[in-house]
């Protein structure tokens, strides 16, 4: 009988030299500096290329296929668990994928992507849009060719879209988003048409720095982050990386004259490794210690920020705590003026800075223009024009500035097409995730208002984190709530939520 610890052991190689790529591109984005932006570019080549020899390589085939047909990935022993065979059938998958593209592609769009990054950010400290351009044409060709390697049944952006949530297509976004376009711009006007006006100029206030991180990191170490296995950075662009569950790193950023923006994004990164942290160290390198999907990864920061963060019983603890930080500026203020201020609706031009009820509207300018520069002839070069038309229509604001608009999130310069929907489908899983730990844990919003955030940690860690890719997000939502994924639930919690704020 073959013996499954020589695949998990040969996955868990593999896992090590992907761990190591991903130290260089957490570099690149956080401490590299500007001169070594060529070399990076060579290095990252050779270590995606490495990765994905081994991951097509002979060794890995020949432990694959003792339990699954290589051709039909029909599983061959039907005795293993039921976890292994969870396992084997993605791995087959992830095989599946690389052996689709050839190495010398993988090189080359690792080099373009690193190089991209670097001409991102000239671009958007210099405002302007045409250092970028040749770069993004050259990473949407790389990625319709992905695409064309992956295959698909309809549209090339199906193949790039399943890559981050397997199953789904444009046919599926386009759909989901129909609801959620039309009660979210219901909501917006009818908040608009309220007329009332919520005081928020306090936030605009001059905040050090310094304090801020000290406040971030305090609020972080209660909601269970472990510092002595991770670190926090500062970047342009928030995110966070795995490279371990002992080695889990992230960044935010730190504006002084914003200080909402400025913890939402730590509490928001503060989710995402959480996950990081909490999967199994004993399954490193295979399926069964990975995240599911990105769209379930985005439900973990999503649902600390927002379900958590953005809670009326959150403020209830931390507002005490903030006055301590900010006596000069938050001296008498209630709490319900600062929940009602945390919480304002007001159109922005910056997605990670926008509201509840906007940002999904954000992911929908993006996927549309996606959909038009994947799946048609839609050039790069007229990408400023079409990503203001649509921020208008929307959100109902134009920018002014390549950096306010299409230079603002750095996806596309990694060539992360079909990305950007995992975010509003995080949106989704973070209310039905939240909505059932209410139920297992009655008193929840009660730990919240004092503070004790390690019960609603540990949920997550053995209903979502430690499952690994056990199930797909679909399935674990269901599995989880009795219930399909839906939008409604995210939509309901938003028209209650803020028809008691704006008194609608």
């Amino acid at each position: 009988m073959a013996n499954i610890t020589e695949l998990k052991n040969n996955l868990r190689e593999i896992g090590l030299v992907d761990s190591m790529n991903r130290i260089l591109n957490w570099d690149q984005q956080t401490y590299m500096p500007d001169g070594a932006a060529e070399f990076r570019a060579e290095q990252s080549s050779y270590m995606s290329r490495l990765f994905h020899r081994k991951l097509t390589g002979d060794t890995l085939r020949n432990n694959l296929k003792k339990f699954i047909d290589l051709e039909t990935g029909n599983l061959k022993k039907n005795e293993l668990s039921t976890r292994n065979q969870r396992m084997l059938q993605e791995v087959y998958r992830d095989y599946r994928h690389a052996i689709s593209l050839p190495q010398d592609f993988v090189g080359k769009l690792a080099e373009a992507g690193s190089r991209s990054v670097q001409a991102w950010k000239k671009a958007k400290e210099a405002d302007d849009f045409n250092l970028f351009r040749p770069h993004l044409e050259k990473m949407v060709n790389l990625e319709k060719q992905k695409a064309e390697y992956f295959g698909y049944e309809d549209k090339p952006l199906d193949a790039l879209l399943d890559f981050y949530e397997p199953g789904m297509t444009t046919k599926k976004v386009t759909e989901l988003f129909v609801p959620v376009k039309e009660r979210l711009t219901t909501l917006a006007e009818r908040i608009k048409e309220s007329g009332k006006e919520i005081d928020d100029s306090f936030m605009c206030n001059s905040y050090p720095e310094s304090k801020q991180r000290k406040l971030s990191r305090e609020m972080l170490k209660t909601m269970g982050y472990d510092f002595d296995r991770g670190r926090q950075d500062v970047s342009a662009h928030p995110f966070t990386v795995g490279f371990h569950p002992t080695d889990t790193r992230f960044t935010n950023r730190f504006a002084e004259g914003c200080l909402a923006s400025s913890i939402s994004s730590a509490v928001h990164e503060g989710g995402h490794a959480l996950y990081e942290q909490g999967l199994n160290p004993d399954e490193f390198g295979n399926p069964l210690g990975e995240a599911i999907s990105y769209g379930i990864h985005e439900s973990q920061s999503r649902l600390w920020e927002n379900m958590v963060g953005a809670s009326r019983p959150y403020w209830q603890y931390w507002l005490p705590k903030l006055k301590e930080y900010f006596s000069d500026d938050l001296e008498g203020m209630t709490l319900g003026e600062w929940y009602r201020a945390y919480n304002k609706v007001e159109p922005s031009l910056i997605r990670v800075d926008s509201d509840e009820v906007h940002y999904n509207l954000h992911i929908l300018v993006r996927f549309e223009i996606e959909d038009r520069l994947i799946n048609s002839n839609f050039e790069v070069k007229h990408l400023p024009e079409i990503w203001n038309e649509k921020m208008e229509h929307y959100i109902g604001l134009k920018p002014e500035t390549d950096t306010q608009g299409v230079l603002q999130d750095i996806h596309w310069s990694w060539g992360q097409f079909g990305y950007f929907p995992s975010y509003s489908l995080g949106t989704f899983y973070s209310v039905q995730i939240f909505n059932q730990a209410k139920e297992e844990i009655p008193e929840l919003m009660d730990l919240i208002a004092r503070g004790e955030l390690i019960r609603l940690k540990e949920w997550l860690n053995e209903n979502v984190h430690k499952l690994g890719r056990r199930f797909k997000a679909g399935e674990l939502i269901k599995e989880l709530t009795g219930n399909e994924p839906s939008s409604d639930p995210f939509l309901d919690y938003l028209e209650e939520k803020y028809s008691q704020i704006y008194d609608l």
